[in-house]
C-alpha cells in the first residue's frame, strides 16, 4: 500500500442546495422529482427570492400535504420536528403553506376553483 494521500470529495444524490429544515424555507415551487435515491423518494425545489435553488427530500408528511400543489406556486414549509403518531410511531412534520395570490401561468386562483365559469 501506497502512502498516497488522496484528495477526497463526498458524492451526493443531489444537485445543489438541500434544505437544512434549520429555517423554514420560502420560494416558488419550481419542481418535483419522482424516485430519487436508494429510497426512490420525491425531491422538491423551491427557488427562493433572493439566493439559488433549494432541494427538499419528500417525506409521506410533506408529500401528501404538496399534492396537488402546481408548480410557480409560492409556498413556505416549516419543520416541526418529530412527532408521535397515535399509535406511537414517530414521523417527521412539517407545516405547508401556499400564496393564494401567486398563480402560475395557466393556472386558476388556488382560492378560486369556479374562477372562469360563468353564471346565468
Amino acid at each position: 500500500m501506497t502512502n498516497k494521500k488522496r484528495n477526497w470529495e463526498e458524492v451526493t444524490l443531489a444537485d445543489g442546495n438541500v434544505w437544512d429544515k434549520e429555517t423554514p424555507l420560502e420560494g416558488i415551487l419550481t419542481k418535483t422529482e419522482q424516485d430519487v435515491g436508494p429510497n426512490k423518494s420525491k425531491m422538491y425545489t423551491v427557488k427562493p427570492d433572493e439566493g439559488e435553488e433549494v432541494k427538499v427530500w419528500g417525506s409521506t408528511v410533506l408529500d401528501d400535504k404538496l399534492l396537488g400543489v402546481p408548480q410557480g406556486t409560492y409556498v413556505r414549509i416549516e419543520y416541526e420536528g418529530k412527532l408521535k403518531s397515535k399509535k406511537g410511531t414517530e414521523y417527521h412534520s412539517y407545516k405547508v403553506f401556499i400564496d393564494l395570490d401567486s398563480k402560475p401561468d395557466g393556472e386558476p386562483p388556488l382560492d378560486d376553483p369556479f374562477d372562469g365559469i360563468e353564471t346565468q
